[in-house]
């Protein structure tokens, strides 16, 4: 697999392109504009899909979505594969591959939105606020009630699928933070997602809905 990277950032920069990437957030937005040809530079609208490499831009599934998004202030940024069937499904069959990250408001207000089944084949639109369930010790993820991780991680990115091997988390469906441990300095964190993760938080979805815990997502019938 070579999944995209759903990137939740505090300032928007997309490079379009298979060799994009993304660095800092930029605060001189002149500056910024000539990094490259292409580059696009927008007040903090939430979160953008970047290909990291030109595998990753060939692919078009899950949280492997192909196309690289610009965003514009007060822009929302939909999966390539929205409302589609591409790709293999998440969370053991119950999700699409529409997976995606989005910050509504700012930190606090970091959502997973997605695509699910009830147990009568209904599908539908979800999404959870992850603060409920995650938080952040010392530069790693933990799951927490209320516990707010966003205050300390930024970017995110959600990687992997279901189709890794039992006890292969490197390969698992999770969320990839860098977190400021107690000194404030930057780390590497990843939080294993869905029942594998085998803790009572762990965000999962449940008759149509992400949940976790005993928070209960958003839901509209997906018609």
């Amino acid at each position: 697999m070579h999944p995209a990277r759903l990137i939740l950032s505090t300032a928007a920069v997309a490079v379009p392109g298979p060799a994009a990437r993304v660095g800092l957030p930029k605060k001189d937005v002149a500056a910024a504009a000539a990094v490259a040809d292409g580059l696009v530079v927008g007040r903090p609208a939430g979160v953008f899909v970047v290909p990291t490499t030109a595998a990753e831009a060939s692919s078009a599934v899950a949280t492997e979505t192909a196309a690289a998004a610009t965003v514009a202030p007060g822009e929302e940024v939909h999966n390539a594969v929205e409302d589609g069937d591409d790709g293999p499904l998440l969370f053991s069959g119950q999700c699409r591959p529409s997976l995606m990250l989005k910050a509504h408001g700012g930190k606090g207000r970091t959502m997973l939105e997605g695509q699910c089944v009830d147990g009568d084949g209904q599908w539908w639109r979800t999404s959870l606020n992850l603060n409920r369930c995650i938080g952040a010790h010392d530069g790693e993820l933990i799951y927490q009630e209320s516990g707010d991780f966003d205050s300390l991680c930024w970017p995110c990115v959600v990687l992997g699928g279901d189709d890794a091997l039992p006890g292969d988390e490197a390969a698992a469906l999770r969320l990839e933070c860098t977190c400021l441990d107690h000194l404030g300095s930057p780390k590497t964190a990843t939080l294993q997602l869905g029942s594998q993760a085998e803790h009572p938080h762990a965000v999962q979805p449940s008759d149509g809905r992400l949940v976790c815990g005993a928070h209960e997502g958003d839901r509209t019938p997906l018609l």
